[in-house]
C-alpha cells in the first residue's frame, strides 16, 4: 500500500493489487459443476454399449447438457485495464439515493472487487478503495463537473477513471405494490487519464439487469432487501464484465 501526497495537504490511498493475495473460490459452484459433468460422462459410458440411430440423437442431447453446465467464455468490450490503476466513481440521482442510500458504495465495491480479484484476470495494477472514494465524493460534491484529469490526480494519480451513472433502480413496476419486478440500469464509462484525451470517455456502454428471473414473485416469498441486493450484485458484475475477458457461470440469466 502506498500513500500519495499532493500539494496543499490532500492525500489519497492507492492500493496495489497483489496477485498472491487470497483468492475467492466459489466451492459450491465448482463442486456442483463437477457433479454435473461426472454424470454426463457416466451417461456417455452407458451409451457406448448401445447401437442404432438413437445414439447420435442422445449424443446431441448430452453435448447440449455439457455446454449448459460449462462456463461461457466472453470477450470484454474494453481491453485497456491491463497494468493500469483505477478508481470507480458512482453517480446516482437523488431520488434513487433517498430510497437506497447505500447503493453508490455497494456498486463501487462490487465493480472494484471484481476488477481487482486476480482470479478474474482483469490485470489491473492497483485501485483506490471504494470507502476512500466515497469520502472524496462527500467532501467534493462538485466532482462530476471538475476536469477528470484533476479528479484522477486527487485520487492518487490513477490511470483509469471508471464512472458508473445509475439511471434506474426500482424493485417493482410503478403502481404495483404486490409483485417484485426489479430493474436496474446504468452507463459505464472509462476515462484513460494517461491517454491523449483525458477528459473524454474512451469507452462507454449501457447496462440493464432485472430480478427476479420469474414473474409472480411477491413479498410473501421474498423480501425487498433480497431483491435490492441481487439487483446491485448483477448490475455491478455486468458493469465490471464489460472491461475484461471473463467466464460466466453456467445458467447465468442476466
Amino acid at each position: 500500500m502506498a500513500r500519495v501526497n499532493f500539494p496543499g495537504g490532500g492525500a489519497s490511498i492507492l492500493l496495489r493489487v497483489n496477485p498472491m493475495r487470497r483468492r475467492f473460490i466459489q466451492l459450491g459452484l465448482r463442486s456442483g459443476r463437477a457433479t454435473n459433468v461426472a454424470g454426463v460422462f457416466a451417461l456417455l459410458a452407458m451409451l457406448g454399449a448401445m447401437q442404432g440411430c438413437i445414439i447420435p440423437a442422445i449424443g446431441a442431447v448430452v453435448g447440449k447438457a455439457i455446454e449448459e453446465n460449462s462456463p461461457k467464455f466472453v470477450h470484454g468490450e474494453y481491453a485497456g485495464m491491463g497494468g493500469k490503476s483505477f478508481a470507480v466513481l458512482v453517480s446516482i440521482d437523488r431520488s434513487i439515493l433517498s430510497e437506497f442510500p447505500g447503493l453508490a458504495l455497494e456498486l463501487a465495491s462490487r465493480v472494484s472487487e471484481t476488477l481487482a480479484d486476480p482470479e478474474n484476470g482483469a490485470g489491473a495494477s492497483g485501485m483506490v478503495m471504494p470507502a476512500d472514494i466515497a469520502l472524496y465524493q462527500g467532501k467534493n460534491p462538485g466532482w462530476p463537473v471538475r476536469l477528470r484529469e484533476q479528479v484522477a490526480y486527487e485520487l492518487g494519480g490513477v490511470e483509469r477513471l471508471i464512472i458508473v451513472e445509475v439511471s434506474d433502480f426500482r424493485l417493482r413496476e410503478p403502481g404495483n405494490r404486490y409483485l417484485w419486478n426489479g430493474v436496474a440500469s446504468c452507463s459505464v464509462g472509462v476515462v484513460e487519464c494517461d491517454g491523449p484525451a483525458p477528459e473524454e470517455f474512451t469507452f462507454q456502454r449501457t447496462v440493464r439487469v432485472g430480478f427476479p428471473d420469474q414473474s409472480g414473485v411477491s413479498s410473501d416469498s421474498m423480501s425487498g432487501s433480497v431483491v435490492a441486493s441481487e439487483l446491485a450484485r448483477r448490475l455491478g458484475q455486468r458493469s465490471a464484465w464489460l472491461l475484461f475477458d471473463h467466464s460466466e457461470p453456467p445458467g447465468t440469466k442476466y
